[in-house]
């Protein structure tokens, strides 16, 4: 009863009813239900983990690839406390 994964308050239960076999059948189904509804749960975490396949779930992006002449650039850098303050920028 333990390696199925039956609480020791189940085995109790079983045991001190032992001649109704209504008792074993019922916690026995439960039981199976219940590790049936955990399989269900790691498959979905299993399914969760597998990468996407961008090429059929995701529509084609297009590339556009361009060159800018050289040029000088400045770059103004300050930690702001939250995205509401961007415009003090």
């Amino acid at each position: 009863m333990r390696d199925a994964g039956f609480p020791v308050r189940d085995i109790r239960q079983i045991l001190d009813s032992w001649r109704n076999t209504d008792v074993a059948t019922t916690l026995i189904r439960e039981r199976r239900r219940a590790i049936l509804g955990d399989i269900e749960a790691a498959e979905a975490q299993l399914r969760a983990l597998d990468p996407p396949d961008l090429r059929v779930n995701a529509d084609p992006v297009p590339v556009t690839r361009t060159v800018f002449p050289a040029m000088d650039v400045i770059s103004l850098r300050e930690v702001l406390p939250d995205y509401n303050h961007e415009h003090h920028l």
